[in-house]
């Protein structure tokens, strides 16, 4: 499996498990940087929306319910 399929599963599994999660905290989980983490972020919006509620208390990202 490729490096970039890999880390979009942790990337989803992440979210998943504690929504709010900042990209920060994505990136350690996933060993890259964090402009990666929005390359891959902007990619995986397609497939499952996914909100940023920005910083602070509550912010981070998660999927967006409908």
């Amino acid at each position: 499996m490729s490096d970039k399929l890999f880390r979009w599963f942790k990337i989803i599994y992440a979210i998943q498990a504690r929504p709010g999660i900042n990209a920060k905290e994505l990136a350690d989980r996933c060993e890259t940087d964090e402009r990666t983490i929005y390359r891959d972020l902007r990619s995986l919006d397609v497939l499952a929306p996914i909100t940023n509620n920005g910083y602070g208390k509550g912010g981070g990202f998660r999927f967006i319910s409908v």
